[in-house]
């Protein structure tokens, strides 16, 4: 006889461990006990020495699927006399917390066959949850994951509920969403006077059938709201738009099966699995030239993807099975908000956006929205990363423990490192409004409570006024981290390098060490030092944000470094009218621009890749004005994909001191040509060519660095096009390239990078 305790980390609470490891003690004839602790679980079983060897060894082998075992440790201990069977113990409450809260997952096969059942007590019921699936994070208030300490606490398990969660051998055994149709919550369908139309079935019914007639419905999901609207309904669509004021960014789909989707356009078997996945996050899809028959045109307009989903809570499988077919379904909050999570929040926020509102009293208790998803060379990489996700943690080689990351204004996250791992929060948005900045500050405060976290070093962008970094000026050991510096070290750390490396961050704009804005940025470093060794020539912003507007702005910017500033000349002006003109620029705009553009007035020197795409865009008569954020490239990358052939471009070096710069401006000279002059060149093979030779110039610079290791971040990279190419073009010449899957190449990847920041300082060696 022996007596073992084993100690587990990782994602085991929620997902079912208990349960399976108190069958598996029964199965090797074993006493003892398991219970869930702030660290994970705690395990003594005690036998005959083969059956306990056999029970360690198998343990870690045979888990449940939605478990991951971080620290695996045990150790002999003294035998206990008097023990009769394996006990599940109740839950430990005291000691130093580092349990994985898992995010929630999609609605297993199981509980749909209950919830499709005729005979089944759970026939319909839109709360129906094992431990195999549903609602984890979003109900979640402390660790550790029982029911007492999540927003199910308020609804007591009915008899035959409570059997099913104390009974070992039923899949929910100890599951804390647990509830049915007795005891669980409820919907109800309200109109935006509050009256209450309908419940239970029949609410869900009848939402149905306002949505095929054409009306906005609100539906509280598990992390939050989102808004609904018939996506065949080019008019319901336009007035989705209208009331939203959002004039062009693409809206995603639900649909209510995967034929559904394959009907309206391919798919990769990767693109398919992850849409079935348990993480079920919205997926990008190349439109590729597919017509999308029947899909009203305001859904995604002129943008190189689709955001397809399916549904991942019971409540939507019942009701998309109900209406059969696709419907769009977006974030449910106002432009540059959270999404609601409250049943009166949403009912005074979005009043004037939906006609109907499916509710329920089950609380949410921090906003998840979807994530967002992308197949890049054969492989996933997040845009946004929340629901499904967030917050699980990942690995990294971390130095210092209870490290806090601030993230960046934009698509902003926050990281926490506890015990060597890294969590990540959900998408939480941009930082530019009040009540976005008021749900950043309470994840901040939401995560170090449940880890009872006190940071040791607080990480933020060099930026100054960012809220993000505002907020921690009074922080202990407060760390600035450069903008792009923070990129490459994201990636790093998603890739788990810590040697030197060369970075190429390519976004929008932040911050530079010289004061100018950056983002076409070439690095030589590791995790402690860093230091620039080229970008893309310099250009000017007139008008500094407004430009990111209007790329015509940029355009004119671009033309003028190109031609010199003799372009921008009252005679010049005259002389090429048509070519202004087809920018829309009025005479007394031209002339304001053109004297910012020479005197410098308002007008930031950058050098933002994100900001080239957006001028060429405007060259190329694709985008002079951006309805939303990254249109302009959107455009350029659907046009490139469509092209038949592709026009030669190339992006000269330029060397000083130190130092080296991509020249654009043969390019801009030669594509202006063409656009303008005799020359016979597609706007798309144009577009190719353009993303052709930013990806060769990444080569041309990589080239003069004697690392091999080439890491990509940066908003840019969310272009498909573009990544596949760098990628393809890098490792043709010999270099081994790194990109990111589970963090997003975007800003929402900044806080993990903060985090595996180790430098003392920013190296302050930056040559230009």
């Amino acid at each position: 006889m022996i007596r073992t305790q084993v100690n587990i980390q990782g994602a085991v609470q929620g997902v079912g461990f208990r349960p399976f490891v108190y069958r598996l003690a029964h199965q090797h004839r074993l006493t003892g006990w398991i219970v869930n602790s702030p660290s994970g679980v705690e395990i003594e079983v005690q036998g005959q020495s083969e059956a306990v060897s056999s029970f360690v060894e198998l343990l870690p082998q045979k888990i449940p699927p939605l478990a991951l075992i971080k620290q695996f440790n045990h150790k002999p201990v003294p035998l206990l006399s008097g023990e009769s069977g394996f006990q599940i113990r109740p839950s430990k409450h005291s000691g130093p917390i580092s349990a994985v809260v898992l995010p929630d997952i999609a609605t297993c096969s199981e509980c749909l066959q209950d919830v499709f059942d005729p005979d089944n007590r759970r026939y319909l019921y839109p709360f129906t949850n094992c431990t195999n699936c549903g609602p984890r994070y979003s109900i979640i208030e402390k660790l550790p994951y029982d029911r007492p300490y999540t927003a199910m606490k308020h609804f007591p398990m009915c008899e035959k509920c409570l059997e099913e969660y104390n009974n070992p051998l039923n899949r929910r055994f100890h599951a804390q969403p647990n509830a049915c149709p007795v005891c669980g919550p409820q919907i109800a369908l309200i109109d935006r006077n509050e009256n209450t139309l309908a419940v239970k079935r029949q609410a869900v019914e009848l939402c149905v059938q306002q949505l095929k007639a054409g009306h906005v419905v609100a539906l509280k999901g598990i992390g939050g709201f989102q808004i609904l609207v018939d996506a065949t309904n080019e008019r319901a669509v336009r007035n989705l738009r209208k009331r939203k004021n959002r004039q062009s960014k693409p809206f995603a789909m639900m649909a209510s099966s995967m034929s559904h989707i394959e009907d309206l356009i391919p798919l990769q078997s990767i693109e398919k699995k992850w849409l079935l996945s348990p993480q079920a996050p919205i997926v990008l899809v190349e439109k590729c030239g597919t017509s999308l028959s029947g899909i009203a045109k305001a859904v995604s307009g002129d943008t190189p993807t689709l955001g397809l989903m399916l549904p991942y809570s019971p409540l939507h499988h019942i009701l998309m099975r109900i209406f059969d077919g696709l419907v769009v379904a977006t974030s449910g909050n106002l432009s540059e908000e959270p999404i609601c999570i409250e049943n009166r929040e949403c009912l005074e926020k979005l009043k004037e956006i939906c006609d109907f509102f499916l509710i329920h009293d089950r609380p949410i208790v921090r906003p998840v929205d979807d994530s967002v998803m992308r197949i890049v060379q054969g492989r996933e990489m997040l845009v946004r990363r929340a629901r499904g996700f967030a917050p699980f943690p990942i690995e990294t080689r971390l130095v210092e423990p209870n490290g806090l990351a601030m993230g960046a204004h934009l698509k902003s996250t926050v990281a926490l490192s506890v015990d060597g791992l890294s969590f990540i929060s959900q998408h939480i948005g941009d930082l530019a409004s009040y009540s976005t900045r008021k749900c950043y500050d309470k994840t901040i405060k939401d995560l170090s409570s449940m880890y009872q976290f006190e940071p040791q070093r607080t990480v933020c962008d060099l930026h100054p006024d960012y809220h993000s970094s505002t907020v921690c000026r009074d922080k202990p050991n407060r760390l600035c981290v450069q903008h792009h510096y923070a990129h490459i070290l994201s990636c790093m750390a998603e890739n788990q390098l810590e040697g030197e490396v060369t970075g190429i961050a390519w976004d929008g704009t932040g911050l530079g060490t010289d004061g100018s804005v950056w983002g076409g940025e070439f690095f030589r470093c590791n995790r402690t030092s860093w230091r620039r060794i080229a970008s893309l020539l310099p250009f000017s912003l007139p008008g500094g944000d407004q430009a990111v507007q209007e790329p015509r702005r940029t355009a004119l910017s671009l033309i003028a470094k190109t031609y010199g500033n003799v372009f921008l000349t009252e005679n010049t002006q005259n002389q090429r009218q048509a070519e202004f003109k087809s920018m829309g620029f009025s005479h007394e705009e031209l002339s304001m621009l053109s004297s910012m553009i020479q005197t410098g007035f308002q007008t930031p020197k950058t050098t933002s890749a994100g900001r080239l795409f957006d001028g060429v865009a405007s060259i190329l008569d694709l985008c002079h004005i951006n309805g939303h954020e990254g249109q302009a490239p959107q455009a350029m990358e659907l046009a490139a994909r469509l092209a038949k052939n592709t026009v030669s471009f190339d992006l000269p070096v330029l060397a000083t001191e130190n130092f080296h710069f991509l020249d654009w401006r043969p390019m801009i000279r030669k594509m202006f040509d063409q656009v303008h002059g005799s020359g016979s060149a597609s706007i798309d093979s144009l577009a190719a060519g353009f993303h052709n030779a930013l990806a060769d110039g990444m080569v041309k610079i990589a080239r003069l660095s004697d690392r091999k290791e080439v890491c990509l971040s940066g908003g840019c990279f969310q272009n498909r096009l573009l990544s596949e190419l760098a990628i393809q073009k890098l490792e043709a010449d010999g270099f081994k390239v790194y990109w990111h899957r589970v963090i997003p190449p975007n800003d929402g990847g900044i806080s993990t990078g903060q985090l595996y920041c180790i430098s003392p300082i920013p190296d302050s060696k930056s040559s230009y």
